[in-house]
């Protein structure tokens, strides 16, 4: 079962060797988020955000 069909509003995948984030939405929609693009948490996490280069560059 996939997360969607759970009733998941918001997956994140997050992907260390291409250094990315994957944002999918029950509508099937997906947006790829690289380097310093900022990810939200959008409606389901109101004021959750980062890039994903905090969480690949943790010096």
């Amino acid at each position: 079962m996939s997360p969607q069909a759970a009733g998941s509003r918001l997956v994140w995948i997050v992907d260390p060797p291409t250094e990315t984030v994957i944002a999918y939405r029950p509508s099937g929609d997906a947006r790829i988020y690289s380097g310093a693009d900022e990810v939200s948490g959008e409606d389901v996490l109101p004021g959750v955000s980062f890039r994903p280069t905090d969480l690949f560059h943790l010096d």
